[in-house]
């Protein structure tokens, strides 16, 4: 039996703030969206985040409730 591989995608956070996923602009609303479908899926979509330096966001790392653990919003 062949496995099925997750889907990913990437969330881009620029210096403004905004937020990007496939070089599309997301607003506050589509992105809350994006997140709930994408948290509803199986499997488990693989979703990374890239956030610019300069946009003023706390570091994370996997295991404190970071953004890889952004699952089920």
């Amino acid at each position: 039996m062949k496995s099925i591989k997750p889907d990913s995608a990437t969330l881009s956070i620029t210096a403004d703030r905004s937020v990007f996923w496939k070089d599309e602009r997301m607003s506050d609303e589509q992105l809350a969206q994006w997140l709930h479908a994408s948290a509803q899926r199986h499997p488990q979509p693989k979703d990374f985040m890239r956030g610019d330096r300069q946009a003023g966001l706390p570091a994370r790392r996997p295991g404190d409730g970071g953004c890889a653990e952004v699952r089920a919003c």
